[in-house]
């Protein structure tokens, strides 16, 4: 009785997993936040208060424009692979690929972008 309720147990986690792994959709989106959430990281050394209007919608506007090509460069050259209970996103530059991202239970982790990885980006 115990290892059939240890059985169900664990084909209950496992369909879990294999339920909420993350797509490339998702991928994307952790990625651009996180690449939004460092642009702005680096941008914001300079206090708010001292900028003026132009700078302000400069910034802005710089935003929109790196936003779509964000989403350009993850959209040819990034690939997901589905282990069925996580995925893992990668970007190839160079001919090489790099992990970029681990996904499971519907969440997607990106590690700390370096500014090499938002070179290659941009």
């Amino acid at each position: 009785m115990k290892k059939l309720i240890f059985l169900l147990i664990s084909i209950i986690i496992v369909a879990t997993f294999v339920i909420t792994c993350p797509d490339k959709e998702k991928h994307c989106e952790a990625i651009k936040t996180a690449f939004a959430e460092k642009l702005s990281e680096d941008m914001n050394n300079k206090s708010e208060d001292k900028l003026t209007e132009f700078e302000k919608f400069c910034n802005m506007l710089g935003d929109i424009l790196t936003s779509g090509i964000v989403d350009l460069y993850l959209n040819t050259n990034m690939k997901v692979k589905n282990y069925f209970v996580l995925s893992i996103g990668e970007i190839y530059y160079d001919g090489k690929p790099r992990k970029i991202s681990i996904g499971f239970l519907n969440h997607v982790f990106v590690p700390e972008l370096s500014d090499e990885d938002i070179q290659k980006i941009k």
